[in-house]
């Protein structure tokens, strides 16, 4: 080994330190080099380390600086687990200098200093004891630090609270007060200290390039109007123009160069024939423009030629002017936009485009979302772009779901529904709309072709009092004609499984096949979809419950969309929570990083993250225990990975429908009862963790780059604890696209 890479130039005199994983040393001195992207350092004292507040220290510099995610493990005598995990907050600096607190003596740490492959520094590691008083006063320092000055009013509201904690449960309550604020998924300090850490740098601006016309719509409150145009006048670059209307323009002591006023009043595409840059976009009541918004727009169009349609995330400001409640968008998403005007005014269009839109015919009087449904039939996908930034604030509160950043979405709402029913009237005419039962817009009701015959596939080896629950309640409740159930039976040996097994059989609708070979669950499907012949295909566990009559129907009609691959259904727990909103992903410590279910636990009147668990929507991935997919994409992709044996072959083929051009998707309109590994159990032996263990390392390798950039989420998103949350680490590059 080097000697000046050695373990000993990293710190900690007198403790014992290890590269154990994804480590080697580098030539370069203090440096090492992560060969994957998990590197691990085992870290043991001396004597136990007490319980109580540290100070760590180190200085950590890498490559890339969004990599420097350091995180530590703690092992209490049971083994480094998700629940002894804290991550660390590097801010800018190289330099870090953070509280940890240990809740049990711990033999060892685990020290994960970046998390990707590639070259880094670490020395200077300390880890020092604390007070209590010493933990309070350097826990309100860095909460100063990383986000008073962008936020004193609710910095000074935070510091009234922890001053509360100390008169009435002494200092030492004040960092526990504290940490729990940080770990607190929906507290606002998260997003300020987002905000601190991600909106540090600006593209540079570009000469020349994409010029914006900014158009401010008219309002009655002048006062609001005048702010908007105050939010867009400092940023206008050389390329671009705000348009005004009259009665603003009386408001102002004179017209500046860039600025032009619109005297028509119609509000239909409101001042596109007095515009003349390359692109439009309107700012309406209530909204403002984010400082650097235009500068980060046009370096993502200059970058992005052949852009017809781009977008960019939001936020809310409060009273006293911070911001709160960002709405982090997925990647462009046709099925989800039938629910929910999620693009809203934020969207940037090319003139040219949109004015030929507006010419083949009228748009009404919801005219941004009916463009929006024009761009999904008519712009290819690499047309419309998704700019994973904050560029627009919003003074007023939250709308709607259907329509959750337009201040006048209930006004709007009829027009937004002619809207759609225009739109299914040209493009899809066999689409019925109906009124929403969740929470969205309308509904879209996609009918089951005529003829379709569906293959309902469920394996199983013994455990009878699940299977009958499963295929008697699907049995009796299923309305949607022509499917077969095959039970795909992998060994079963009790008397009363065997005796149901004959009694099912006599069920024209029903067989069984035996098929006694090693349990894999990849495998026993494949067989068993290869046995039928059906144009649909539905992968079900034997653990599932039937409660819905359509859930079917709705899974077909989905799946037998042009272009659609896997479609999932929104599954409870027994206790009717909810247990599978869609697979997001590269987040959950449970299963490695490689992928979560969104939204689990929440009760089905929840709406999640800005509606995510009402809609219907597009998702990377779906769970296999209920699953539909037309046969043709299953055999395009040759279906299930017999070498993913029980976890992620679902995830890993929904991936490889995606790579094969497919979407897929989930859709809370088809329900039925989960009862979580009831069958088979969690990974509770060594074989089992073993076998899973092996599954994350495949899954990492063959899809590394898809699991932390899921289009259906978002890179401004947090990937742990849970998702749909904020992590302060974790943002897009400013104008990524």
């Amino acid at each position: 080994m080097n000697t000046v890479s050695s373990t000993s130039a990293i710190g900690l005199p007198g403790w014992t330190i290890e590269p154990v994983f994804d480590l080697e040393p580098s030539d370069r001195p203090g440096y090492w080099r992560a060969t994957g992207s998990d590197p691990q350092f085992v870290l043991i004292p001396k004597a136990p380390l007490r319980a109580g507040w540290y100070q760590v220290s180190f200085l950590l510099d890498a490559d890339r600086v969004q990599t420097r995610r350091p995180v530590f493990y703690v092992d209490a005598g049971e083994g480094f687990t998700e629940q002894g995990r804290t991550s660390l907050d590097c801010g800018a600096s190289s330099a870090v200098a953070v509280l940890m607190k240990i809740e049990h003596d711990v033999l060892r740490l685990r020290f994960d200093p970046i998390d990707v492959s590639g070259e880094f520094l670490l020395r200077d590691l300390q880890i020092r004891g604390l007070t209590p008083a010493e933990a309070a006063w350097l826990a309100l320092r860095e909460e100063r630090d990383q986000w008073g000055s962008a936020a004193p009013l609710r910095f000074a509201a935070f510091l009234a609270q922890a001053r509360r904690q100390q008169d009435t449960q002494g200092a030492q309550a004040v960092p526990d007060w504290i940490l729990a604020q940080r770990l607190d998924a929906n507290a606002p300090t998260r997003y300020l200290r987002w905000i601190r850490n991600a909106e540090s740098q600006v593209p540079a601006p570009a000469e020349g390039g994409a010029g914006v016309s900014v158009i401010v719509l008219p309002r009655a409150d002048i006062a609001d109007a005048l702010a908007a145009y105050a939010s867009v006048i400092g940023q206008l670059g050389r390329g671009d123009e705000v348009l005004i209307p009259r009665e603003l323009a009386a408001e102002l002591p004179q017209i500046p160069d860039g600025v032009l006023v619109v005297d028509r009043s119609d509000p239909v595409l409101y001042g596109l024939s007095e515009a003349s840059k390359p692109f439009v976009t309107w700012i309406g009541p209530g909204e403002r423009l984010h400082r650097d918004a235009l500068v980060i727009i046009r370096d993502v169009l200059d970058r992005r030629p052949g852009t017809k349609l781009a977008y960019t995330d939001e936020d809310f400001i409060d009273d006293t002017g911070e911001r709160h409640t960002p709405c982090f968008k997925p990647d462009w998403d046709a099925t989800l936009l039938l629910s929910q005007d999620y693009p809203a005014r934020s969207v940037v269009l090319d003139r040219q485009w949109v004015q030929s839109c507006a010419a083949t015919g009228p748009v009404g009087d919801a005219w941004l979302y009916s463009i929006s449904l024009i761009a999904s039939e008519t712009l290819d996908r690499d047309a419309i772009v998704h700019i994973p930034a904050v560029t627009r604030h919003h003074v007023h509160a939250p709308g709607p779901l259907f329509a959750p950043l337009h201040a006048d979405a209930l006004a709007q709402e009829a027009a937004m529904h002619l809207a759609l029913t225009n739109w299914a009237g040209k493009w899809h005419a066999a689409a019925e709309i109906q009124a929403a039962p969740l929470a969205g817009l309308a509904r879209v009701l996609w009918p089951v072709p005529d003829g379709a015959r569906i293959d309902i596939v469920i394996p199983t080896r013994d455990r009878v009092e699940l299977l009958k629950v499963c295929v008697d309640s699907l049995l009796a409740l299923t309305r949607t004609p022509d499917y077969t159930v095959t039970i795909l039976d992998n060994g079963s040996v009790e008397a009363e499984t065997l005796a149901y097994f004959d009694r099912i059989c006599g069920d024209p609708r029903v067989r069984v096949i035996r098929h006694d070979v090693p349990f894999n669950y990849s495998a026993i499907n494949n067989h068993a979809v290869a046995q039928g012949d059906g144009d649909f295909v539905v992968l079900l566990n034997n653990d599932t419950e039937i409660i819905d009559a359509h859930w079917l129907d709705e899974l077909v009609g989905l799946a037998a969309r042009p272009g659609v691959g896997a479609v999932g259904a929104r599954l409870l727990f027994p206790d009717g929570r909810l247990q599978h909103g869609g697979v997001i992903l590269g987040v959950g410590a449970v299963e490695g990083g490689v992928a979560a279910h969104a939204h689990m636990h929440l009760s089905t009147s929840d709406p999640g993250y800005f509606g995510r668990a009402q809609f219907p929507q597009a998702m990377s991935a779906v769970t296999a225990a209920c699953l539909c997919v037309s046969r043709v994409a299953f055999e395009a992709v040759n279906g299930l990975d017999e070498s993913l044996s029980v976890a992620f072959n679902d995830v890993d083929f929904c991936l490889r429908l995606r790579e094969a051009g497919y979407i897929n998707l989930w859709t809370p309109y088809a329900t039925l009862i989960h009862h979580e590994s009831a069958s088979r159990g969690y990974e509770d032996t060594p074989e089992k963790q073993a076998r899973f263990q092996s599954e994350v390392r495949t899954m990492l390798s063959r899809w590394h780059a898809q699991l932390g950039s899921d289009p259906a989420y978002n890179p401004n998103l947090a990937l742990t604890p849970r998702e749909f949350t904020i992590d302060p680490r974790r943002y897009a590059r400013r104008g990524a696209a």
